[in-house]
């Protein structure tokens, strides 16, 4: 298709591809065509999204900067960040200034060529504990886990303290120990939250210096600003798996999709899930269309596509895989049950008591205690000479809550 230059801006393929330049950024002269390709495989495994948008000449570069808009399929449900990227060769280069819109992604561009939008994960990347030790035949990590604080750190109980002393002293014991906690930070019924909007809890949740932390449904409570303030963690991982940051670009959103923790001799991968919103009768919003928590930020629900995009992408670079979720109990035990690749879920959201299920896939499902009044304690030895193998399985698997003990000895 021929490019008609006595107007620069053109919208093409049924509103899935716009076109816009100054009518100085190229010369009279110049013949443009444009030509769509379907999306193929070869492009879906380098995350491209989109069918793929061919302006040439390829070659011709513009006196000034040319606007590229490609709309993003209606049945996207990855999550991811999403760019304007060009091809170039076999692969695809991202343009920085990539913004989304209102179902769109933008970018401006200086060259003509084959655009198309891309997915693209944000990581992290964090070491635990001691190196690894390569005369040991087994190894330890330990996952001392909570949810659903709830901003319970001004109570008399001194319930963060408490919780903080029991890790001190685990982390003591057992270096290879990680500290989680499964989302819900924000109680916007108490006292503290209200008089500092917020910020107080915010002070509180950094200062438990949590290794990796996730979103929950809770933590959007008081806007975009206090949120990108929230997951600006020195110390901790904070995931964010299903939420696509859409705001100024100015500002960033450190949350990730993914992160891998060397623990010792083991890499292990997470990644994180935030639920559904609560309507004014305290009920899940569970009939689409479910709305965004707040503005700037754009939620997917379908959580399971993106669990298994996730393990499908990263598995092959993980000894073991957690999903730290905010989901609840049913959610957690349906995505570790239908995705091969999940070896633990560590859960929040269902405020319904400790609980800890093996599945019969080997996945470990857990729920710790609500409102800072318990934690999990998870620790699982393995063996190393299977860490070659496919999926990394515990040789034991010990779960301490409170003063309860769930002890299995079985080699599995």
């Amino acid at each position: 298709m021929n490019l008609n230059l006595a107007s620069l801006d053109a919208t093409l393929d049924e509103g899935n591809f716009i076109f816009n330049a100054p009518s100085s950024a190229i010369s009279s002269d110049v013949d443009l065509t444009y030509e769509k390709t379907l999306l193929d495989e070869t492009n879906i495994q380098q995350n491209i999204i989109s069918d793929l948008h061919a302006v040439t000449p390829s070659t011709l570069t513009l006196s000034k900067p040319i606007t590229i808009t490609i709309k993003i399929p209606d049945d996207y449900a990855l999550g991811g960040q999403l760019f304007i990227a060009k091809q170039s060769g076999a692969n695809w280069d991202t343009v920085a200034n990539s913004i989304v819109l209102d179902g769109f992604v933008s970018a401006q561009v200086t060259t003509l060529g084959t655009y198309a939008i891309q997915m693209q994960r944000n990581e992290a990347f964090a070491n635990i504990g001691p190196t690894c030790d390569v005369n040991a035949t087994e190894q330890s990590v330990r996952f001392v886990h909570v949810a659903d604080l709830h901003a319970r750190f001004g109570y008399e109980e001194q319930y963060f303290s408490r919780i903080k002393a029991y890790y001190n002293q685990v982390a003591s014991q057992t270096p290879h120990t990680l500290f989680t906690n499964g989302g819900d930070d924000y109680e916007k019924g108490t006292v503290a939250e209200q008089i500092s909007k917020g910020m107080a809890t915010v002070e509180a949740i950094k200062a438990m210096a949590f290794d990796v932390r996730v979103v929950g449904n809770h933590d959007y409570a008081w806007g975009p600003a206090q949120l990108l303030d929230y997951a600006n963690d020195d110390n901790a991982i904070v995931l964010a798996s299903n939420t696509r940051y859409t705001g100024d670009s100015t500002q960033s959103f450190n949350a990730v999709d993914f992160s891998i923790v060397q623990v010792g001799c083991l890499k292990v991968g997470f990644f994180g899930m935030t639920s559904v919103p609560w309507n004014e009768l305290d009920q899940p919003v569970e009939t689409a269309p479910i709305p965004d928590f707040i503005a700037n930020f754009k939620m997917n629900w379908q959580w399971q596509d993106i669990a298994k995009n996730i393990v499908a992408q990263y598995r092959q670079d993980v000894d073991y895989m957690v999903m730290l979720s905010h989901l609840g109990e049913g959610a957690d035990t349906q995505i570790a049950q239908n995705i091969a690749g999940i070896d633990l879920v560590l859960g929040g959201h269902t405020h319904g008591g400790e609980s800890f299920q093996q599945l019969d896939n080997g996945s470990l499902v857990i729920q710790p205690n609500f409102f800072a009044q318990g934690l999990t304690d998870l620790e699982l030895t393995f063996e190393k000479a299977r860490h070659t193998e496919e999926r990394l399985k515990p040789l034991h698997i010990v779960v301490r809550r409170n003063d309860l003990v769930f002890n299995s000895k079985e080699d599995y």
